[in-house]
């Protein structure tokens, strides 16, 4: 599929969870690719990490995730298939050697709208794994991400 129109970089805003303040977030499109910059997982690993959760927060590189994608020409812009992976986390020394979270994305679409420039779309962190154990009391957390070229 002709990605062309929805290639590019972009800014915008992601809203985790219930709360009513975005967070900024940067992305970079590409044929096949949309590679979220720093992607913000405080949240995740606040949830069910306790008070160990600031140090390890503060020990972590920025996290880009990429998210394969395909895309179908629309009359307004472009409709796209969302093909989510696993996002790793490697936590360095301390409580655990590494840690995945498994995010999979609510629907599996996301829509670029020429006219504005805006691509939009959700995706929902649905389990938490570390060290090959799946945490028990992880709640799923939503990511409502809007991004302008």
């Amino acid at each position: 599929d002709d990605t062309t129109g929805v290639k590019g970089t972009y800014t915008g805003s992601v809203y985790i969870g219930s709360s009513t303040t975005p967070k900024s977030i940067t992305a970079k499109v590409d044929d096949s690719n949309i590679t979220l910059k720093s992607f913000p997982v405080s949240d995740l690993i606040s949830q069910y990490m306790g008070d160990a959760a600031a140090s390890i927060i503060a020990s972590l590189s920025p996290i880009n995730y990429a998210i394969p994608y395909t895309a179908t020409a629309t009359s307004t812009g472009y409709a796209l298939t969302l093909k989510p992976d696993t996002l790793p986390i490697t936590v360095p020394t301390g409580l655990t050697t590494s840690m995945t979270v498994k995010v999979v994305v609510a629907g599996q679409s996301a829509t670029y709208t020429e006219r504005t420039k805006n691509l939009a779309f959700n995706i929902t962190a649905t389990q938490v794994i570390v060290a090959g154990v799946a945490m028990p009391t992880f709640s799923p957390t939503a990511f409502k991400i809007s991004l302008t070229k």
